[in-house]
C-alpha cells in the first residue's frame, strides 16, 4: 500500500531551513531524499521513529530526523521522484550485525520507473560499535557484541556509481528482492551527478599511474614535484601511502571514480594501523578521490595506544590542499598535527566528506595554524566531527565554515579545546546523540589564550543533546550522563577565556540548550552570548543552564526561548558575574508593562495605580507580591518572572 502519493510537481527532496541562512554545506552537489512517511512513496514498509519517545535502543535514534523505513518482506520498497538528473547514489542503511561482529549482507535492487538499473550489495561489516552498559571509567567502542554492551553506529553508507543517468522526474526505487528474515532499513538516499576529471583537467607536469595500487608508493617517490593522476578504478593499497616531497600532487578522476582501498588486515598486530595517506611536507595536495579501508573499529584489541590509522595524517606543512576527498571507515577521517617539527600553516580542506569513521571526522591538533575547513560534510563519526585541540604546540587561527555535521554518535559535532583565535562560522549540526557543539577544558594542553577570542557565529544545532535518566544505552552519553546541545565548560585543566557566541539557534534539544559550568577552581572569563535562541524544548533540562558552582563573568544579549515552557534561565550562581540585556545598552525591555514596572539594578518598583504584581523566582516560588507604589530589592543578581493582571508574564534580570 502506498503511504504517500507523489503529485506532479511535488518535490520530495529535503529542503533544509539552514540553506536560506547560508549555514552548513549549502554548496553540496547532491539532493537528499528521506525514507520517511510523507517524504517518499512506499510499498510494504514499516516506518519507525524515535522523535516522540526518544530511546537510544530504538534504531531510529541514529537516523536522520530520527525516522527511517524498514523493508521486511520481498518486494517492499521506498521510492522518490527525482528533482534533478543523477548517476550516483549514497544510500544510508542499516543491517543487523552478526554474532562475531563481522556484519551481514543483503542485496537490494535499484529501479528507475520500474526498470532495473543495478543491484547493490549492502554490508554491515563496518557498522555496529559496542561499549559496556555499566557506568565505568574511560569507555571506547569496539566491534564485538555482548549481552553487557549497548550498540551505536548502527548505520553505514553504500556509494553507488550507476551504469546510466536517472533523469529528473523519473521515479527512483529501492526494493528488497530476497526472502531474508532480516529487514533492510533505509534512512535516506543522496543523489547527484558524479563529476569526472580527466588528465587534461590538471595543469603542470602530469604523469599517469597505471598500476594496481601495490606500486603506487614507489611511483609517487619517483615522481617528486609532479602531479600524479590516478585514473578511474579501485586500487588496493597494502600499507599507508606517504607524500615525502614538496610540490607533489596526487589527483584522481573524482571521488566517485578513483578509490584507494587500504587493505591492511585490521585484526593482525603487525598490520592493524598501516593505512591512510601521510604527509608533513609543504605545498602538496590530494584531490578528487575516495579513501576507504578494511578497518572496522577504533582501536586494535580495544587499547587506546593501538590506533587503527587515520585517513589523512601528518602536518601537511605550509600551503597544502585537501580537496574533494571522501574518507570512510578510518579511525579518524583526518588528524592534522605537527609531530616532526614542520608545523601546519595555511592548509585548506574543502569539498570533503568525512563519514562513518570510528573517532574524529577531522582534528586540527598540535601546532596547526591558519587551517581552513570549508564546504565539507561530516556524518556518522564516533568522536568530534570538527575539532581543534591545542596540545603540546599551540593551535591557533583555525576556521571551520559552511560545514554540515550529522548523526555524530559520540562526543560532539564541533569542539574547541584550547588555543587562540579559532572560528566556527555558518555551521549546521543535526541529530547528534551527545553534545552538538562544545568549548571545554576536558583535555590537557596549552589552554585558551587570554588575548584572542574563540568565535562561534551563525550556527544551528537541531535535535542534539542527551537526556538524563535510564541506563547507559537508553539515555545519556556513553556513561549515561545528560548532555546539552551546546556545552561551555571550564575545569579539569584550564580556564576558558574570551568566548563569543553569536547568532545561534538551538532547536529540539533533548536536554539543556546551552550549559555553562566550571570546576576545579577554573573559570569562564569574559564570555559574550548574543542573539541565541532555544526553540521547542519541553521535556528535559533548561534552555539556558548556569550550573551550580559556576565561576567567572560575561554578558548575555538578546537571549530568547520559543515554545520552551515557562522558564528559560536556571538560577545564576553568585560566583558568576553575568548580566543579561535585551540589547547592547542596559536593562530589560518590558513592552507589555512599560510605564507600570521600573527596574533599576536589583530593584523592581510598581507605579502608583498599577495592578498588583506577583514576583516568582526561577524555580516557580513566589517571592513577593507588590502593591501599587511598592518596591522589591533582591539581595543578589537573580532572574524573576513577573505576573501582572492584564499583562503577559515578563522575565526580568536584576543585576
Amino acid at each position: 500500500m502506498l503511504s504517500t502519493i507523489a503529485l506532479p510537481g511535488w518535490s520530495q527532496a529535503v529542503k533544509f531551513e539552514e540553506d536560506a541562512l547560508g549555514r552548513g554545506y549549502v554548496a553540496r552537489p547532491y539532493l537528499r531524499y528521506e525514507a520517511e512517511q510523507g517524504r517518499c512513496e512506499s510499498e510494504g514498509v514499516k516506518f519507525i521513529d524515535a522523535r516522540n519517545d526518544y530511546n537510544q535502543e530504538n534504531l531510529a535514534s541514529e537516523a536522520s530526523f530520527m525516522e527511517c523505513a524498514e523493508l521486511g518482506a520481498r518486494g517492499s520498497s521506498v521510492s522518490w521522484t527525482l528533482d534533478k538528473d543523477a548517476d550516483a547514489l549514497t544510500i544510508r542503511f542499516s543491517l543487523p550485525d552478526s554474532s562475531d561482529g563481522k556484519g551481514t549482507k543483503q542485496t537490494v535492487g535499484i529501479l528507475s520507473d520500474g526498470v532495473k538499473v543495478s543491484d547493490v550489495e549492502l554490508d554491515s561489516y563496518w557498522a555496529w560499535q559496542y561499549t559496556v552498559k555499566a557506568n565505568v571509567g574511560e569507555k571506547y567502542p569496539d566491534n564485538t557484541p555482548a549481552d553487557n554492551k549497548f550498540a551505536r553506529m548502527r548505520f553505514d553508507e553504500a556509494n553507488i556509481l550507476l551504469p546510466r543517468t536517472l533523469k529528473a522526474g523519473s521515479k527512483l526505487t529501492i526494493v528488497k528482492e530476497n526472502d531474508a528474515a532480516d529487514a533492510v532499513t533505509i534512512d535516506f538516499v543522496e543523489a547527484e551527478m558524479a563529476q569526472h576529471y580527466a588528465k587534461t583537467d590538471y595543469s603542470g607536469d602530469v604523469v599517469v599511474y597505471e598500476g594496481d595500487g601495490s606500486t603506487l608508493q614507489n611511483f609517487v617517490n619517483q615522481n617528486a614535484g609532479k602531479t600524479i593522476y590516478i585514473p578511474a578504478g579501485t586500487y588496493t593499497i597494502p600499507v599507508w601511502l606517504e607524500i615525502r616531497n614538496e610540490n607533489t600532487h596526487i589527483v584522481g578522476a573524482g571521488m566517485w571514480h578513483t578509490i584507494l582501498m587500504f587493505s591492511a588486515n585490521p585484526d593482525n598486530n603487525r598490520t592493524y594501523m598501516r593505512r591512510g595517506v601521510r604527509c608533513s611536507v609543504n605545498k602538496v595536495s590530494i584531490e578528487n578521490l575516495t579513501l576507504n579501508t578494511l578497518c572496522n573499529k577504533r582501536y586494535f584489541e580495544n587499547k587506546s595506544s593501538q590506533q587503527m590509522g587515520k585517513g589523512l595524517s601528518g602536518s601537511w606543512g605550509t600551503n597544502s590542499v585537501i580537496r574533494n576527498v571522501r574518507a570512510d571507515h578510518f579511525e579518524c577521517g583526518a588528524w592534522i598535527a605537527d609531530y616532526d617539527g614542520n608545523s601546519t600553516r595555511g592548509l585548506l580542506v574543502e569539498g570533503c566528506r568525512f563519514r562513518n569513521n570510528y573517532a574524529d571526522g577531522i582534528n586540527l591538533c598540535s601546532g596547526t595554524q591558519s587551517v581552513t575547513v570549508r564546504n565539507c560534510s561530516f556524518r556518522n563519526n564516533g568522536d568530534d566531527d570538527m575539532a581543534s585541540w591545542s596540545t603540546g604546540n599551540e593551535a591557533r587561527n583555525n576556521t571551520f565554515e559552511n560545514c554540515t555535521a550529522e548523526n555524530n554518535w559520540r562526543a560532539s559535532s564541533l569542539g574547541i579545546f584550547g588555543g587562540r583565535n579559532h572560528k566556527a562560522l555558518n555551521i549546521a549540526i543535526y541529530d547528534g546523540m551527545e553534545c552538538g557543539a562544545r568549548i571545554t577544558a576536558d583535555f590537557d594542553g596549552t589552554g585558551f589564550s587570554t588575548q584572542d577570542e574563540i568565535l562561534f557565529k551563525g550556527i544551528t544545532i537541531r535535535r542534539c543533546g542527551a537526556r538524563s535518566g535510564g541506563p547507559c544505552g537508553t539515555q545519556g552519553d556513553f556513561w549515561g550522563n545528560a548532555n546539552p546541545s551546546l556545552n561551555i565548560s571550564a575545569g579539569y585543566f584550564y580556564d576558558l577565556n574570551n568566548i563569543r557566541l553569536e547568532d545561534i539557534l538551538i532547536a529540539e534539544s533533548r536536554h539543556d540548550g546551552v550549559r555553562l559550568q566550571s570546576s576545579s577552581g577554573k573559570k569562564i572569563n569574559n564570555i559574550t552570548m548574543r542573539n541565541i535562541t532555544v526553540r521547542d524544548q519541553h521535556n528535559d533540562g533548561w534552555p539556558f543552564n548556569f550550573k551550580s558552582g559556576l565561576q567567572g563573568n560575561g554578558k548575555g544579549i538578546n537571549l530568547r526561548t520559543e515554545n520552551c515552557g515557562e522558564y528559560e534561565f536556571s538560577p545564576i550562581p553568585s560566583g558568576f558575574d553575568f548580566t543579561i540585556t535585551d540589547n547592547d545598552d542596559s536593562g530589560i525591555a518590558l513592552p507589555d508593562a512599560v510605564g507600570q514596572l521600573t527596574v533599576t539594578g536589583r530593584c523592581v518598583s510598581l507605579a502608583s495605580g498599577a495592578a498588583d504584581a506577583d514576583l516568582y523566582d526561577i524555580s516557580g516560588t513566589r517571592v513577593a507580591t507588590l502593591r501599587a507604589g511598592e518596591s522589591y530589592t533582591a539581595s543578589f543578581p537573580t532572574l524573576l518572572i513577573v505576573r501582572m493582571a492584564g499583562h503577559k508574564a515578563t522575565k526580568i534580570y536584576l543585576q
